[in-house]
């Protein structure tokens, strides 16, 4: 099931939606928060609920030059429930190869963008929003571009992360040396994790929320790679001493 938003300025990829997708995935008009919502999976089958903003040019220049609109939808929709953010950007877009102004295509020409934006502002802005906030980016160039686009990610979070992608198991995530998440600093402080191994144990539990890593069995830790049954052990009574063990 796709849910889309009932605004009368999505018709145009909601109408592709119904042609792309098959008979058996219902597409629901309906008033969310986000312009489209769907249901995966993510790791250990835990539930996911993903949410998809579409912005055309002159939205998300004006986005990045006079509003924080991208970030309040991404907030109520957090509130609804949402857990996995999208924000794709419907737009043929380029840098002016005289001014560095955002140019866009109109008519077969390309002409600079309205409210006038640099390059490098736009590109900077989506960067914060990804690599700060943890929207994730995607581009297309039509409203048909737009419903592959939401499809296909639906399609891939039918099965959780843990089932794509085998050639990417033997690598873990870049660290780029910002501060460290919540989960990295609380169990990188617990003996036998430190700091690679609470990198891997935050991947292998992507999935499911942090309070709820405190009740992991030891063999569930086990599973995290470099962790035996002896320091799996440790860390379970460490923690249960943290939070208590009823």
């Amino acid at each position: 099931m796709i849910l889309a938003d009932e605004h009368k300025n999505e018709a145009d990829v909601i109408n592709h939606l119904y042609n792309i997708t098959p008979a058996g995935v219902p597409i629901i008009v309906s008033r969310i928060p986000s312009d489209y919502i769907f249901y995966g999976e993510g790791n250990g089958g835990v539930p996911m609920t993903v949410g998809i903003e579409r912005k055309k040019t002159s939205d998300i220049l004006q986005c990045v030059t006079s509003s924080n609109r991208v970030v309040e939808q991404v907030r109520k929709a957090a509130e609804w429930g949402v857990t996995v953010q999208y924000l794709v950007i419907e737009a043929s877009l380029r840098p002016s190869p005289k001014s560095g102004i955002v140019q866009h295509l109109r008519g077969g020409s390309w002409k600079d963008a309205p409210p006038r934006t640099q390059w490098g502002r736009l590109a900077n802005y989506l960067e914060t929003l990804d690599t700060k906030l943890g929207i994730k980016v995607r581009h297309t160039d039509s409203p048909r571009g737009t419903a592959t686009t939401i499809y296909d990610l639906w399609r891939w979070w039918q099965r959780s992360p843990e089932q794509h992608g085998a050639w990417a198991d033997n690598y873990k995530p870049l660290d780029l040396g910002r501060r460290a998440s919540l989960f990295r600093r609380m169990f990188g402080e617990v003996a036998g994790v430190g700091r690679q191994r609470a990198i891997d144990a935050e991947v292998h539990f992507s999935g499911y929320r942090l309070l709820s890593v405190f009740a992991m069995s030891e063999e569930s830790w086990t599973d995290v790679p470099g962790i035996g049954s002896t320091t799996a052990y440790s860390i379970r009574h460490q923690l249960e001493q943290l939070v208590g063990d009823d």
